[in-house]
Order: structure tokens, then sequence, then C-alpha cells
């Protein structure tokens, strides 16, 4: 059976049978897999705390030919992430990030500009002070590097610039971006002019970058809205 060495962090992990445990991962080298830890319930300490959620660990697999679930050979800690599983918010943000992950990610296709982003955003979720705001822009980070990137910047139906001295935009989530007055009269969602500046702002910078803004509280509500609506 071919053998599959690679970083990787634990997406989710599940009862598998009496003894097994089914893990999700998202991977460096091979995008989310998945696979079975045998005896896993069984023998505690054979994995350890290894395939816990959010865990950073160094994963040995045997590839099964014809079956999507190898089988999890070896799993060492890397980095536990043990303090953002100590607190309810830092544990419901970092849920919600990978419930995104696993929905927007098609299996098995390796993308390193994610697995990085991931890994940073956890690593903020477990230390920083805003995690409201870091979820919100994993969200919008994980959009781009999906290739899904919304235009911001003019109208994806004239290509009229969409500056600042339109003070009325919408969105369309079928067209992948914002409209201006005189083409958003079939687009029921409205953009106010500071959620717009943010989200054009932060897609002209990196996530390091970006988690530095402090936008207010509404216009995070606003902008969680429309970006959640928009993966789904």
């Amino acid at each position: 059976m071919p053998l599959l060495s690679t970083e990787a962090i634990v997406l989710s992990s599940l009862r598998l049978g009496e003894e097994d445990k089914l893990v999700t991962f998202f991977s460096l080298t091979r995008g989310k897999i998945s696979g079975v830890a045998k005896g896993a319930r069984r023998f505690k300490n054979r994995f350890g705390a290894s395939l816990e959620p959010f865990t950073h660990c160094h994963l040995v697999l045997f590839e099964k030919p014809n079956n999507k679930l190898s089988r999890i050979s070896q799993a060492d800690i890397l980095y536990s992430f043990r303090k953002l599983r100590e607190a309810w918010e830092p544990i419901e943000r970092g849920t919600e990030i990978v419930r995104l992950l696993l929905q927007i990610t098609p299996e098995e296709q390796p993308h390193p500009g994610l697995y990085n982003l991931l890994k940073e955003a956890l690593a903020l979720l477990e230390t920083g002070s805003d995690r409201h705001l870091y979820t919100i822009l994993f969200m919008a980070f994980l959009v781009a590097e999906s290739g899904y990137q919304p235009r911001w910047d003019q109208c994806v139906r004239c290509n009229r610039p969409a500056g600042s001295a339109i003070t009325t935009r919408h969105f369309s989530h079928k067209e992948g971006g914002v409209l201006c007055p005189q083409c958003s009269g079939d687009a029921p969602l409205s953009i106010s002019q500071d959620a717009w500046v943010f989200l054009y702002a932060i897609s002209k910078m990196n996530f390091r970058s970006a988690h530095e803004k402090s936008p207010s509280l509404l216009i995070k509500r606003e902008v969680e809205t429309l970006l959640k609506d928009y993966i789904v």
C-alpha cells in the first residue's frame, strides 16, 4: 500500500464503530483527506491527543487502492492548539472556520495557500483578542484563495468603477461582485459604504496585515452575513 507522509491539521474526529475513529484532515500536500484510526478509542494512548480537532500534526497514512478511506498509521503532534479548546468562544470560532473549509474545499486537491491560511487563523483564534474579526477575515481569504474573490473595485455588469464617490451599492451573489446604482435594480442585498470600504481594503492586503484592521461591530456583522451567504 502506498505511504503518505505529510503535515496536516485535524478538521474533525468522529466515532466509527466501537473502537475506531474517522478523522478528516486538511493536509499540506494532499488537501482534504480522511482516514480511519483503528483502535483509537480502545487504545487511547496509541494516538493520544493527536487526533483532537485543530491539532497540527505530522501524519502518516497507508492508502488503500480504490478506497477513499486510508488507514492512519501515525500522527505526531507538531502543535496542539490546546488553549484554543479551553474556552467556549475560541472553540465556537474554530469550529466555524473548519465547517466553512469543509464546505468549500473538494477532496484531495492540494492547496498550500489554504493550508497556511488555516494554520494562521487558528493561531490568531488561540492568542488574539478579536476572534470575531479573525473569523470574518478567514471567510474573506478562504473565498479568495478558493478562486471566488468577489469584484469590489467595479460593477460586475457594466464595469463602472465602484469608487468612494458611489454611496449606494448592491451585491450579486450569483455574479460575484458589486453592482452600481444603475445596474442594481434586481439585487436585493445592499452594502453600506463602510462595509464596502472594509471589504475593498482587505482584498488588497494579506491575511496578517488585514487582521490589524478594526471595523465596528456593525460592520463586522454586515460583512459576516454577506460572506456566509456568498459561501453557501
